[in-house]
């Protein structure tokens, strides 16, 4: 008997080792697509070779890399940034309310409940920060006059996300919404913000710095982010929101921050891959539905994203003092979708809703990087025009 179960764990290992090896050919094989995209389709793939349920060990891998990535958003957008960049909240609150809250009445008059309506809302509201920033650096844009612009719209959106996301993803997983649920998540939110808050004004950071010149430093980080990310999940509040703010709570002048960007990095960027894999591995695909009302849906989804996001960004740079081009470049730039988005389609349960989405984000991520590439052209072809 123990020899059958040491065969099938031997076999479950290699499956994980096989896996692992298939994001590897995928990444590289398709190197020069859009990025993240190769994991998401090696994940897709890796579906019809290797069962989900023979690999359940590698659970660790797939919520620690929602932990690590976003604790890693959390640290590109530190408190010192955040404090020098109160100008941005008035575009920010601006490209709110055209991206998130107008097209929440839209989604009810198609028929979808607030909570459903909501989390369709906020599939199309953020940025990927992930994938915007890669492609800025890519692209050698970030000394680009809109480029701060859009740094710091993402760092609004990032905010406003992971509240909404802390506090609509848990409502939508009781079923229904009742007061008692909404106020018992309200008060265990504003809970985890109090002691953000108190940390951020009391702990001494600088007795840290001992700790992040050990060589055993890697295993602290590693531990602190898990047992935040971890206890989060035990008490019902949404991960994301605690390693987020763990990330910001960090100086950026000190030897932590540093030793973490030097040593930790590479961690983020295996983050970033199984984030994506298992987004498209743990698709349980019988509950995936192609029929003309997730088609139209499809459609109705792009419409609203690209109607809502061009006018709120162009007039927000407008008010941050660039001029016409640069805020048409940045309008332009800003329609790729990513991490918040997976998140919001992982605590889906409607069939239609899911496969909409999934695909949406799919062809979002395409669309976003080609309308990236193509905004210095559109932007000097629309000021021909005038």
């Amino acid at each position: 008997m123990w020899g059958v179960f040491n065969k099938v764990v031997e076999i479950s290992y290699l499956k994980s080792a096989v896996l692992f090896l298939l994001i590897f050919a995928f990444a590289y094989v398709l190197r020069r697509f859009p990025p993240v995209l190769p994991f998401i389709l090696s994940g897709f793939v890796a579906k019809f070779f290797i069962p989900s349920d023979e690999i359940t060990h590698l659970s660790l891998f797939d919520r620690s890399a929602v932990f690590i990535l976003f604790f890693f958003i959390g640290l590109e957008f530190s408190f010192e940034k955040l404090r020098h960049m109160v100008n941005i909240w008035i575009p920010g609150f601006i490209e709110f309310l055209f991206c998130f809250l107008l097209p929440i009445p839209f989604f009810l008059k198609l028929g979808y409940e607030i909570t459903s309506s909501t989390l369709l809302a906020l599939l199309i509201y953020p940025t990927s920060s992930v994938i915007f920033v890669k492609l800025i650096l890519d692209s050698k844009r970030a000394g680009f006059p809109e480029t701060e612009f859009l740094i710091g719209l993402l760092i609004f959106q990032d905010i406003v996300s992971v509240i909404i996301l802390s506090f609509v993803l848990p409502l939508h997983e009781y079923g229904e919404v009742d007061f008692t649920n909404a106020f018992y998540l309200i008060i265990k939110i504003l809970l985890v913000f109090v002691i953000f808050v108190f940390l951020l004004k009391y702990l001494p950071f600088r007795l840290f710095d001992d700790i992040a010149e050990s060589d055993s430093f890697i295993f602290f980080i590693w531990g602190i982010i898990l047992f935040v990310g971890f206890l989060s999940e035990r008490f019902g509040v949404l991960p994301a929101l605690s390693t987020f703010l763990l990330g910001v709570l960090i100086p950026e002048k000190s030897k932590m921050y540093e030793r973490i960007l030097k040593e930790f990095s590479v961690f983020r960027e295996l983050s970033i891959g199984l984030f994506f894999f298992f987004f498209t591995f743990k698709l349980d695909l019988d509950k995936f539905v192609i029929r003309s009302d997730v088609i139209l849906l499809v459609v109705a989804i792009f419409v609203v994203s690209m109607i809502t996001k061009i006018p709120p960004i162009y007039i927000g740079g407008r008010l941050s003092g660039l001029d016409r081009p640069q805020s048409l470049r940045g309008a332009f730039s800003f329609f790729v979708r990513g991490e918040f988005s997976v998140l919001v389609i992982d605590f889906v349960n409607d069939a239609v809703i899911k496969t909409a989405g999934t695909i949406y984000v799919f062809l979002s991520i395409i669309f976003g990087v080609i309308m990236f590439i193509l905004a210095p052209s559109i932007s000097r072809i629309l000021r021909r025009i005038r």
